[in-house]
């Protein structure tokens, strides 16, 4: 049971505890000066019962002046934390038992998370070097699954611990959020406007608003965003509706605020002449700037970031689902869509989300990728997990689900054909392909389906997609944001490892330059590889998930190949006004 304590309940409550001490001490001390008429006499007098009797008397006072310090602690700590548990003080004392430890469980989930990620890199260097019969394959593949196993049994010792951490700074991102977007006097505050009206897809146009969030975080600045022009769900269809909206935004999503939407002010300037006297502030389109502010995607906010790097793998992603999550809240109709297709479909884990796509991007912005490339990475998988599940002495047989999401038909036709008879089972709705089509993308139902494609995404177990594609960067990055507890099969709180793309690593539109920072040295010959010097900052340009990352070494200016477990993240921080 919990209750919430106001100032004046704990002056109450330190009140009786001092009567309680009061009446405890007269109760003690009333021996010393009680008289008993039958032992009591000049001639009897026993000094060393009286002199016990103080020394006893002495001993209890002396514990509960200490008892009486220890609750006072007790008091104080509540009135700053305004919460009162059942056994305050068996609470205070395992609280402050994680104060001594914290420091230590950080570092080691740090050094934990690294291990993962190098393992990857071996298996990926392993898999591509190394030339094997069919029987030495299969030992190696499950020599790097025991290994994973370990790992995955090492990372569930400190769960609990992880997950409140991990919600303890998303509920610091959210509030944090919230306070910005409804400021106390919307006439005055200052604010800045991000137009909805960027040529490109959902997820781009996504991300164009995530990048108006971040830098109102960065700069202090309510976000007003302007809808009237977003080319998704037009002003025609909704009409049909009759809704009464101006917009397909009030459709599918929350409002930004609940209490400041006017882009009224004193003065309004663009983005390029801004300073701490302008009211108003246009934000441009992130590709137009030449010189980015350094609290530009990738930067975190140093506020977070320590804590958040110890915790994350790709502490700069979660960021930035923790404000596409904010933006992406869904309308009371959005939500009844979304529930409705959860339980129609039978959505449940494990699931491993696949994004497939074709139409316009093909040749423009990607590569074309078979079905079965994608189908190969689900197969690995769902044998991990198989190989798990033997490990843990589980007998159950795992359903081999598949979330499909594609802007194509004919995938779907593949994958019934193709990969159903192997025991895949596949989730989703074809239509949705068709209503992807170019012709009908902008339509409410396709903007409806995208959403709910991104949704489903984001909640599954593992993705295989291109992260040339901002719908697949999207759900991955609401992958990380999601609380730990709505996962639907996989218990962890970091799923930065939890995703497979065929061509490019992770990026944000528009983001500064991604830099990585040599961990030791490494001398090469090989033509198209690159030396390294510990210290060196290296441009990253990709991996090649064979073990090896494309990039510029700063210092020497060469461009070449590196082993990628010899560089880590370098992470760029900011001082997030609205944090402070």
């Amino acid at each position: 049971m919990v209750a919430n304590l106001g100032f004046f309940s704990v002056n109450k409550i330190l009140i009786a505890v001092i009567i309680v001490w009061l009446l405890v001490l007269i109760l003690v001390s009333s021996p010393l000066f009680r008289r008993d008429d039958d032992a009591y006499s000049p001639v009897n007098d026993n000094s060393d019962l009286i002199l016990a009797r103080i020394n006893r008397a002495t001993n209890e006072l002396n514990l509960l002046k200490n008892q009486n310090k220890e609750l006072k602690l007790v008091l104080e700590k509540l009135r700053f934390s305004n919460k009162l548990d059942g056994d305050v003080l068996n609470d205070l004392i395992k609280h402050e038992n994680q104060i001594q430890s914290q420091s230590d469980l950080y570092y080691h989930n740090q050094y934990l998370s690294n291990l993962i990620k190098d393992l990857n890199e071996l298996k990926f260097y392993t898999e591509q070097q190394l030339k094997l019969n069919v029987d030495d394959k299969k030992n190696l593949k499950e020599q790097f699954l025991n290994l994973e196993y370990e790992l995955d049994e090492l990372s569930q010792r400190d769960y609990d611990w992880k997950r409140e951490q991990m919600n303890k700074l998303k509920d610091r991102v959210q509030n944090a959020i919230h306070r910005l977007q409804n400021p106390v006097n919307c006439e005055t505050a200052k604010k800045l406007i991000c137009q909805l009206n960027k040529g490109c897809g959902f997820g781009c146009q996504l991300h164009h608003v995530v990048y108006c969030l971040n830098a109102a975080l960065a700069t202090n600045r309510t976000m007003i965003l302007e809808t009237k022009m977003w080319r998704y769900a037009p002003k025609v269809q909704l009409a049909k509706l009759n809704l009464g909206i101006k917009s397909g935004w009030n459709l599918v999503f929350e409002p930004l605020s609940e209490s400041c939407l006017s882009s009224e002010g004193a003065n309004r300037l663009p983005f390029k002449r801004m300073d701490e006297n302008t009211q108003i502030i246009d934000m441009p389109i992130v590709d137009t700037i030449m010189e980015k502010p350094k609290y530009f995607p990738l930067s975190l906010p140093s506020q977070i970031s320590e804590k958040l790097v110890q915790l994350h793998k790709s502490p700069y992603v979660w960021f930035y689902g923790q404000l596409a999550a904010y933006i992406m809240r869904p309308s009371e109709e959005m939500d009844k869509f979304l529930s409705k297709n959860e339980r129609k479909f039978d959505f449940k884990g494990p699931i491993v989300g696949v994004q497939v796509r074709r139409t316009d991007k093909i040749g423009i912005e990607a590569s074309y990728h078979k079905l079965s490339e994608y189908m190969d990475q689900v197969e690995k998988y769902y044998e991990r997990m198989d190989f798990f599940n033997a490990r843990r002495g589980n007998t159950e047989k795992i359903i081999r689900r598949v979330y499909l999401a594609t802007d194509e038909e004919e995938i779907w036709s593949e994958a019934k054909k193709t990969f159903e008879p192997k025991g895949f089972v596949f989730v989703g709705d074809p239509k949705i392909a068709d209503s992807a089509q170019l012709t009908k993308r902008y339509s409410i139902q396709s903007l409806k389906n995208v959403i709910m494609d991104i949704y489903f995404l984001s909640k599954s177990d593992f993705i295989v997609c291109t992260f040339s594609s901002q719908v697949c960067r999207l759900a991955y990055e609401l992958m990380q944001a999601n609380n730990p507890d709505m996962k639907l099969y996989t218990k962890k709180v970091d799923f930065s490892q939890e995703f497979y793309s065929l061509d490019d690593i992770y990026y944000f539109g528009g983001q500064r330059p991604h830099n990585m920072i040599a961990i030791y040295d490494h001398k090469t010959n090989l033509d198209g590889h690159i030396n390294l010097k510990a210290g060196d900052v290296i441009g990253i340009a990709g991996n090649h998930w064979n073990g090896f990352s494309l990039g510029l070494n700063r210092r020497t200016e060469r461009s070449g190949l590196f082993p990628t477990y010899k560089a880590k993240e370098a992470i760029e921080t900011y001082q997030f006004k609205a944090f402070d």
